[in-house]
């Protein structure tokens, strides 16, 4: 068997941890255990019909989840045990191409070693690496992230086409199997019928870890982690961390927050308040790296929605929300987003796991409530600081308060006869 990785992830910084007696190397992103637990009937089904190991081709699968659930772990769990040396496996994370064409691109050169020149046609570069593939071979393509470079829009997956259906035109003696991977599960929707008949019934989703699965990943790596040491641990400290990661179900998240929690630990023990600290301190580095990609407008629906958390739910609906971001900016002088256009960005960012969203069953088109995953001190300070240190916003907050936005909310809260008309359903009775 030929296994081809065409691009290393960056070592994890360990932040220090090479200080201590722990197994460093059971802490880190690359790590590959032994065994992938809860993901056992993956497993079956991707050696049943992808890397069995018999004569017959295998057959090419989209695999999808959200980060963090297992899909690049199995991945790399079957091919390190394949032994079948008719088997040529090429992977190549998409994530790190930065776009189609140098994707389609690293997948030749891994193949015939150097690169093509083909200009921007992903389509012309797809021809050519089933025109390069051995056919002596069982070759089973890995494009892992490939939500990255796709996106479902435009027929922009069609350039997979020759890869799926090599034998329509390009060449009748050749195996390959795609397997694409991406965390956007709403991207198979998306695609070309053609490229989604292609797979057939091998769409394969990988589900959220719960929070008694995150303990157990959590157990395996810290007796890997401590053994043959004098390291002990608090079984609460390990539950705090896999409460903590289990509204995302991340395992990786899991992982990085024992890491820090190894990183506050003191007197050769992890103890629940360990635990707690790395939970706020990730908590607040994961929030920042997010607040700095989003927009002036998002940064004041944020606010509301977190100066509104604790109020009924009748006041959390986004179209409240959206009313204050339009007191907001008719205070400011500053043009509004539309209203759909302000739920597109609330619902992408729903996506990194930072706010969640539901329905409220009971009201008139069922309307969405969204809410921070996170505590209400941690947003309000690093609200607070976001809206102080942008040009746009901070003119109208004092010293990095933020009077005009609070006192918009407080009246908006002292408003006790709200008009829910159009949205309480009048049979319920509901006020």
């Amino acid at each position: 068997m030929e296994i081809k990785n065409l691009r290393s992830h960056p070592k994890d910084d360990l932040m220090g941890l090479g200080r201590r007696e722990v197994n460093i190397e059971s802490l880190s992103m690359q790590y590959q255990p032994d065994n992938i637990v809860y993901r056992d009937k993956e497993i079956e089904d991707l050696k049943l019909y992808v890397f069995s190991g018999k004569e017959f081709p295998p057959e090419s699968v989209f695999i999808y989840g959200s980060s963090g659930s297992g899909k690049t772990a199995v991945i790399k769990h079957i091919t390190s045990n394949y032994k079948n040396k008719k088997a040529n496996i090429i992977y190549v994370n998409a994530g790190e191409c930065r776009s189609i064409v140098q994707t389609l691109n690293e997948i030749y050169r891994s193949i015939k070693g150097d690169y093509l020149s083909l200009g921007t046609n992903p389509n012309a570069y797809s021809i050519e690496i089933v025109k390069a593939l051995p056919n002596d071979k069982h070759n089973i393509i890995i494009i892992d992230e490939i939500d990255k470079i796709i996106n479902g829009k435009n027929n922009d997956d069609l350039c997979l086409y020759p890869l799926l259906r090599p034998h329509e035109g390009i060449r009748n003696d050749v195996n390959i199997a795609l397997v694409l991977i991406a965390n956007d599960i709403t991207l198979k929707d998306r695609f070309n019928s053609s490229i989604q008949s292609s797979f057939g019934r091998l769409w394969l989703k990988f589900y959220n870890y719960n929070e008694e699965e995150l303990y157990h990943i959590l157990l395996d790596r810290i007796k890997l982690a401590i053994k043959n040491t004098n390291y002990s641990w608090e079984e609460s400290a390990l539950k705090k961390l896999a409460k903590s990661a289990s509204p995302i179900g991340d395992a990786r998240y899991a992982i990085d927050l024992l890491k820090l929690a190894f990183i506050n630990s003191k007197n050769n023990k992890l103890t629940e308040d360990d635990a707690i600290s790395a939970c706020e301190r990730l908590e607040k580095t994961e929030i920042i790296k997010e607040f700095e990609k989003i927009s002036d407008d998002c940064v004041i629906l944020l606010f509301f929605i977190n100066g509104l958390r604790g109020s009924r739910n009748e006041l959390k609906v986004f179209p409240n929300i959206y009313s204050l971001y339009e007191i907001i900016c008719a205070k400011m002088f500053r043009r509004t987003i539309s209203y759909q256009h302000a739920l597109n960005i609330l619902e992408t960012l729903e996506k990194t796991g930072i706010i969640s969203s539901s329905e409220i069953p009971y009201m008139r088109g069922k309307p969405l409530k969204f809410d921070f995953r996170t505590s209400i001190e941690i947003v309000d300070e690093l609200l607070l600081h976001e809206i102080s240190r942008r040009e746009d916003l901070k003119k109208w907050a004092k010293e990095g308060d933020t009077e005009v936005f609070i006192e918009t909310l407080n009246a908006f809260k002292k408003q006790t006869k709200l008009d829910m008309s159009d949205y309480i359903d009048k049979k319920t009775g509901v006020t």
